[in-house]
């Protein structure tokens, strides 16, 4: 699958300092576990709705939390 993606700034400094209205990572988040918590609990939801199976629970866990860390690590400065 391809495509782009623009992730919420990690920290609130750094969307304020780029004018990003939408809250960052820091600010819906308390922590990585509580995150990949929340993906866990909505990814059990699908999974009794029929929409997900158990089996690729942790495959989307594992998936969310690639994306998390993506999305959070420190950027690289151009030099």
């Amino acid at each position: 699958m391809q495509g782009f993606s623009k992730f919420f700034a990690s920290r609130q400094s750094e969307r304020e300092a780029s004018g990003d209205r939408r809250p960052s990572i820091e600010e819906r988040y308390v922590s990585r576990e509580a995150y990949l918590e929340q993906v866990r609990e909505v990814a059990q939801q699908l999974v009794a709705e029929g929409y997900v199976l158990e089996e690729d629970v942790e495959i989307v866990v594992s998936a969310c939390a690639a994306r998390y860390d993506a999305a959070t690590k420190p950027s690289q400065e151009p030099g």
